[in-house]
């Protein structure tokens, strides 16, 4: 599974989830990304799951028909 660390989830975590594949904003060199636009290249670059920790994300963004869970 592809899951994609946000900026304020610890990178500690993905040693929680050995069997998957884990990018963060540093690795995917996306730092300064606004919240849609990064959503729109979590989708493009195929992520499951989105780990965040942004509470406003669902007020703030359209989460509905996104292939993936946060």
């Amino acid at each position: 599974m592809r899951v994609f660390f946000d900026e304020d989830v610890p990178h500690k975590l993905a040693r929680s989830l050995p069997r998957n594949e884990i990018q963060t904003v540093a690795s995917m060199k996306w730092g300064g990304v606004k919240n849609g636009e990064l959503l729109k290249l979590i989708e493009r670059e195929g992520f499951h799951v989105l780990l965040t920790r942004d509470k406003n994300m669902e007020n703030q963004q359209r989460l509905e028909g996104l292939p993936l869970r946060s």
